[in-house]
């Protein structure tokens, strides 16, 4: 996670704008690197989770979360000096799309970082990781809403090259390791029976339930552990 530090470093009184934060792990973890910013700003379309996140980080004044649509944002042109992407790559109905709203926000000379899981290279504790992911992508497919599976890090940066109207800077594998707390594989059955509950009347139940089994036995045999990332950071040009 150095890279990531020494790239937020170069940005004091930076102000922040982190896009689908969902449960805000990235500004969670942007917290916790780097602490000279002016202001972070979270933004979703799922209220529920801007609701937990407002909830979460409420000792922190600097730290705010709004209802808004990347694709249809109404904040004023070159308004952030860094603006980022965790985990949300696979969500995205147009790539290309967001990736130009992203630079139309963001400031000259302010980068924009894409966290995203890879595929690549995988122990069998990080396998756990990407099975619970593919799985819940399934889930969330089956109920109508865009969710991809997890991709190698050459796919993802192939895609970012060839969407984003600016350059790619710099790419790291990154580990979170230090931010990471062990789970109780009770609370991981959990999750994945609350996923099987969102498709309980889906004629592929039996599909969803047999599978949902298997990865529950992998994780008692094997464990859980956080697949790795893939940070990529591309530059606007300043003007």
């Amino acid at each position: 996670m150095n890279e990531l530090k020494e790239y937020l470093e170069q940005y004091p009184e930076a102000k922040i704008l982190d896009i689908g934060t969902g449960k805000g792990d990235f500004i969670n973890l942007i917290d916790y690197l780097y602490h000279d910013y002016s202001e972070i700003i979270g933004v979703d379309i799922i209220d529920y989770l801007l609701e937990m996140d407002k909830d979460s980080f409420k000792g922190n004044p600097k730290i705010k979360f709004i209802n808004e649509d990347i694709l249809n944002p109404t904040f004023p042109k070159n308004s952030f000096d860094i603006i980022s992407l965790s985990s949300t790559f696979h969500h995205l109905t147009d790539i290309e799309e967001t990736l130009k709203h992203m630079t139309t926000l963001l400031k000259p000379g302010g980068i924009i970082i894409i966290s995203e899981l890879i595929s690549d290279n995988l122990d069998k504790k990080q396998v756990s990781h990407e099975l619970l992911h593919h799985f819940a992508a399934k889930i969330v497919r089956e109920i109508g809403m865009i969710h991809s599976q997890t991709c190698d890090k050459k796919g993802i940066l192939k895609a970012v090259k060839k969407y984003a109207p600016i350059p790619v800077v710099d790419y790291w594998d990154m580990t979170i390791k230090d931010l990471y707390l062990d789970v109780e594989m009770s609370t991981l059955y959990q999750i994945i029976d609350q996923l099987l509950e969102n498709v309980k009347d889906s004629e592929q139940y039996k599909v969803f339930k047999k599978e949902a089994d298997e990865i529950k036995l992998y994780l008692k045999e094997n464990g859980f552990q956080l697949a790795n990332k893939l940070c990529i950071v591309l530059k606007k040009n300043k003007e």
